[in-house]
């Protein structure tokens, strides 16, 4: 049997849940006893390590160690080249997805169905990419869910959270703010707006730094010299930021030659990160407006994430918001727990037998709606007003927070006699300058010949329960279709035959 599980892919660290029988997730613990796994691989020659010894081998040999696979995700022309193989940000991701179901499986059942979890800011290659992980893993990946959406889950389900609610979800590479009504276990999402960039991995660096210029000023050499001088060196500064949500004051020994105790004050510290918060509450701002509500329409504001536990976050959002967030839950754990109640949804509505009788009774009474990250539309050539002149201009068809599981048609006319084929190009972006969009996928759709101009075009842009798009488009007078799903076509996005052959490849290597 199956067990249902949801995954939270984070950019640090991982984790899966898995319903009981009753419908309540839980975590699963790895082989290690933990229940994070560190989202680290190291690549040996013979074999693969994933998580807490992948995470101790790369401060030993950094160039054989992956980190932070999330920030590369869908992401044109990434790869690493060792020993002779290539790898994508799919494989590399991939190798976490599977050792987490490996050690997560039990007697009860292997883990095969999952929702994974993406920042609601991932644009569509990025979610592409995700997918694909799941599915070189040998995941049956039934959905996409945004982080927030699946943290939002978890605590309206474990706590009575009701009202206009904010989700503060700052993890250890993404931010995002969203905005939502929780009624019960009923939750409508009303916006989001985030950074995929923006995280715990920028306040290290920002730390590092300030412990070398110290260690410069003290020691008179610098403090790295090296990968493996930088990784023992960031080793060590996550634990002072740790140290630092906890104490008013971090030291530790830094140098390998030259030991020198290096102290920084949690003052020091929020003034060398208080630029980055700033940014965390202008998109706080931004999700805001979009929803058309002020600070003091928000009756509660749910903190995820592990970057949540700075101090100073908890206090500017107080102040903010003039009450303090809700921290009853394990903000490390509650995406991953959303996850799993999400699947759980999902399969309930599409596998019903696969869901035991008693969970089936209990996610009957959740239901949950979320929103488009962004606009999307397509670059059309259209005659200017005033001038007469031919221009391109962008055309929303979908725009930004419409509700997911919609679509949306919009008509377009064939520009000169004899038009045999036109581009559809997609787009992200509301401006109607092409120049301020993003193309995110071009295909060509073949016409009949020896048409005159003005025949009407159709083009259909819906979500699919993941936040992913699908174009079908139609030519009326001949009845011609072509349907895609956006990004198939994208440089970087893996094709049906690259995941199979990566999902073979990837049963050669063991991994511990």
């Amino acid at each position: 049997m199956s067990t249902i599980a949801g995954i939270d892919l984070g950019t640090t660290y991982s984790a899966l849940a898995a319903l009981d029988e009753l419908g309540k997730p839980r975590i699963r613990f790895n082989s290690e006893g933990d229940a994070m796994t560190p989202s680290v691989v190291f690549l040996e020659e013979d074999g693969i390590l994933v998580g807490k010894e992948a995470l101790n081998s790369w401060r030993i040999d950094p160039a054989r160690a992956v980190r932070q696979i999330k920030h590369h995700m869908g992401e044109t022309g990434f790869s690493l080249q060792l020993d002779g193989k290539t790898w994508t940000s799919q494989e590399i991701s991939a190798l976490i997805l599977k050792k987490l179901a490996q050690d997560c499986s039990g007697p009860d059942g292997e883990i095969r169905d999952v929702v994974i979890t993406v920042p609601a800011s991932f644009e569509e290659p990025h979610r592409a990419a995700t997918e694909h992980a799941g599915e070189i893993a040998g995941l049956r990946v039934r959905a996409l869910v945004n982080e927030p959406t699946a943290a939002a889950l978890y605590y309206a389900t474990a706590q009575q959270v009701n009202g206009t609610v904010l989700v503060y979800d700052l993890g250890g590479g993404t931010f995002d703010a969203t905005v939502m009504r929780v009624q019960g276990t009923n939750i409508e999402i009303l916006s989001s707006d985030g950074n995929r960039r923006l995280g715990g991995v920028d306040f290290d660096a920002a730390l590092l730094c300030l412990v070398a210029q110290r260690y410069k000023e003290a020691a008179g050499v610098s403090l790295i010299e090296g990968p493996v001088d930088e990784a023992r060196a960031l080793s060590l500064v996550e634990g002072m930021k740790r140290t630092l949500s906890r104490r008013p004051r971090a030291s530790e020994m830094f140098g390998r030659l030259n030991p020198i105790p290096i102290n920084v004050t949690r003052d020091e510290f929020e003034s060398l990160i208080s630029s980055k918060i700033a940014t965390t509450e202008m998109l706080v701002d931004s999700a805001l407006d979009q929803a058309k509500l002020r600070p003091a329409d928000i009756d509660r504001v749910l903190l995820v994430g592990g970057s949540t536990r700075i101090p100073m976050v908890s206090q500017r959002l107080e102040r903010r918001f003039g009450k303090p967030p809700l921290t009853d839950v394990n903000v490390d754990q509650a995406v991953a727990l959303g996850a799993a109640i999400q699947t759980g949804l999902v399969l309930n509505a599409e596998d019903p037998i696969l869901v035991p009788v008693a969970a089936q009774r209990a996610l009957e009474k959740v239901s949950v709606s979320d929103v488009a990250p962004a606009s999307f539309g397509t670059i059309v050539v259209s005659q200017d007003d005033v001038t007469g002149q031919l221009t391109e201009k962008n055309v929303v068809i979908l725009h930004k927070n419409t509700p997911l599981h919609v679509s949306k048609t919009d008509d377009f006319y064939t520009m000169h006699d004899g038009q045999a084929a036109v581009e559809i190009q997609v787009t992200q972006g509301d401006d109607e300058d092409p120049e301020y969009v993003r193309v995110l996928d071009k295909q060509s759709f073949e016409l009949p010949p020896n048409r005159p101009q003005g025949q009407q075009l159709l083009f259909t842009y819906r979500y699919d329960k993941s936040g992913r798009i699908q174009v079908h488009a139609l030519d009326v007078a001949s009845g011609l279709t072509k349907d895609f799903d956006v990004a198939s076509g994208t440089e970087g996005v893996l094709s049906q035959e690259e995941r199979v052959e990566m999902t073979a490849g990837l049963e050669g290597f063991f991994i511990e």
